[in-house]
């Protein structure tokens, strides 16, 4: 048996209601199960959400089942920029959808009372650490420590950067491409500078994960 056909014996569903969950046919999953065929992105997300385990675990990784916790993704409307901000002023953060993230990934965090987000990052100037289009999980109520790289709101325009304490009180943006980005010092004395969370996590792209199943 490959993990989909555990995950879903485990759950105690037939092919038939888990195909109905995610939209395809009975037959459809018994190729999935039996390796005949590979699920897009969509369905192996669908497929994670429906058995409750992440798309790393149904391509073979042999975590435990329950170790997995489901976090909210952003609408991409709201985007991190890596490079020059983002606007955001009067945009509403919205859920459009929730990601299965292994329990490992949050480890040591969950005491602390994260409260974790999915979201979109755009622009180049994290490479290589973060791509453009990238999704980057991140916690609030976690402090931002030196050299963290956070989830950062000046004068209402969102950054993903490494942040950077300096003793004048101001703070740098952090870019890791520094061919095309310079660093950004901001004065929390005269804008409005709030850390919205520290980045714990980049999701794995499922378009790559699911060509591996």
């Amino acid at each position: 048996m490959n993990n989909i056909e555990i995950a879903r014996k485990e759950m105690g569903m037939s092919r038939k209601e888990l195909a109905d969950a995610i939209g395809v046919t009975p037959s459809t999953v018994f190729r999935y199960e039996a390796k005949n065929a590979k699920p897009t992105s969509d369905i192996l997300q669908k497929l994670s959400k429906a058995l409750g385990v992440t798309a790393d675990y149904l391509c073979g990784n042999a975590m435990t089942l329950a170790s997995v916790v489901f976090v909210p993704v952003i609408d991409k409307i709201i985007g991190a920029s890596a490079g020059t901000g983002n606007g955001i002023d009067g945009v509403e953060w919205n859920t459009i959808d929730e990601y299965p993230i292994a329990s490992a990934a949050l480890m040591g965090y969950s005491w602390q009372g994260a409260d974790c987000k999915i979201i979109c990052a755009e622009g180049n100037s994290m490479e290589p650490v973060i791509h453009d289009g990238a999704k980057v999980l991140f916690a609030a109520n976690i402090e931002v420590t030196q050299g963290d790289i956070a989830i950062v709101s000046v004068d209402n325009r969102l950054f993903v950067k490494g942040v950077l304490y300096n003793k004048n009180g101001t703070i740098t943006l952090v870019s890791f491409n520094k061919a095309e980005y310079p660093d950004r010092i901001i004065d929390p004395e005269n804008q409005d500078v709030r850390i919205l969370g520290k980045v714990l996590y980049v999701v794995p792209d499922l378009q790559k994960v699911a060509g591996v199943i």
